[in-house]
């Protein structure tokens, strides 16, 4: 019981603006080839049959889900999902219709939503 109680106490890291735009500078070249299909990406794991493509509330569920796959260490998955989510969603920024300046970017912004965690507890707060 004593290791569920401290598992439940534990928090991540707090992260400063100046870590989070390190830790992206490592991971950009790695997304720029994934993005360019150097390198093959697996299925989108999305699932968008109960999705409306014209539903701003489905749309922001995607990008969550490809927020989680950034801090989770998947981004052949994360690049996956832009990607379907710009075809689902008729986006030209997602969808391949942009540079992959653009949608490294784009990708950027998903990255850095993450919230910060306090010692005391969760707050809201984003790197913008």
């Amino acid at each position: 019981m004593a290791i569920a109680d401290c598992l439940k106490r534990f928090h991540d890291p707090i992260w400063t603006p100046q870590e989070v735009d390190q830790f992206w500078s490592v991971l950009q070249p790695y997304l720029a080839k994934l993005l360019n299909d150097e390198m093959p990406l697996p299925d989108s794991n999305i699932k968008f049959t109960f999705l409306d493509p014209a539903n701003e509330k489905h749309k922001k569920y995607c990008i969550q889900n490809i927020h989680e796959s950034m801090w989770k260490g998947k981004y052949s998955v994360a690049v996956a999902n832009i990607k379907a989510v710009g075809t689902f969603f008729h986006d030209t920024v997602h969808s391949g219709h942009s540079s992959v300046t653009d949608q490294l970017q784009e990708l950027k912004d998903v990255f850095k939503r993450r919230p910060l965690e306090s010692r005391h507890g969760i707050y809201r707060k984003t790197f913008t």
